[in-house]
């Protein structure tokens, strides 16, 4: 029987699966361990009593990402400027990109979610997707250094460009563009409230300005995906000022 994402992850289906993932990244963890605190969400972790979640995984691997595509593609294309590079590099590592490469090697049916987020779907959630992803990364990073790191980063380059053309920007990316090219700022994020206990909670930011003009709101479980919920409102009043 194929799990989804909706139901809960018994361990022996789950720990079968996490042998073949590591089939299809081509890598082999020294230290499983890493590797479930990187599919397990901070939702599952409150619930179940799990004591290591994805959270500090996700932040070290969103820098390693970063270098390793910018070290690739500084390589690959000699002659690019540092806007085409930046360009390319957003393409890569947005949100939708990372996503549809988390989907491509199965995270979105082994993260694991607690009760609530699961109902919710929240394993087909493009935000949540490219956290696992990134706390993936990261996860391969800890264990194995930067070249077994770059690997995999590689796989998802590969991806990206048997993808075709390429993903479009996430709307922070495109909204940071827009900006930069009206005057040359770069938009300001505040988180303006918190609801909800720590594992599910909701995030209200604005995303402003430099002067700090309100440009948009959002709402989401991490302040990631409200971040873009806000850019993208954003992004909607500039394209169409007469909305509400």
């Amino acid at each position: 029987m194929i799990k989804s994402s909706a139901m809960p992850l018994d361990s022996i289906w789950w720990e079968e699966e996490l042998g073949k993932l590591q089939e299809r990244l081509g890598y082999r963890f020294r230290f499983p361990d890493l590797l479930r605190s990187a599919l397990t969400h901070a939702s599952y972790a409150h619930e179940y009593g799990e004591q290591e979640w994805n959270e500090r995984l996700e932040f070290l691997g969103d820098a390693v990402l970063e270098l390793c595509v910018s070290d690739e593609l500084f390589r690959q294309h000699q002659g690019w400027n540092e806007g085409q590079l930046t360009k390319k590099r957003a393409q890569i590592v947005c949100t939708a990109s990372l996503a549809r490469w988390s989907r491509a090697v199965g995270l979105n049916r082994l993260i694991r979610l607690g009760r609530g987020l699961r109902r919710q779907g929240g394993g087909e959630n493009d935000s949540l997707l490219a956290d696992a992803g990134e706390a993936l990364i990261g996860a391969v990073y800890v264990d194995g250094g930067i070249e077994a790191a770059r690997q995999v980063i590689d796989k998802l380059m590969e991806l990206s460009r048997e993808w075709g053309k390429p993903v479009a920007l996430d709307a922070k990316s495109r909204l940071q563009e827009l900006l930069a090219r009206e005057n040359g700022t770069t938009p300001q994020y505040e988180v303006i409230s918190t609801v909800g206990p720590p594992h599910e909670t909701i995030y209200s930011v604005a995303v402003r300005r430099e002067n700090g003009t309100c440009l948009g709101r959002g709402e989401g479980p991490s302040r990631k995906t409200a971040e873009q919920a806000a850019a993208l409102s954003a992004l909607r009043m500039m394209e169409d000022p007469g909305r509400d």
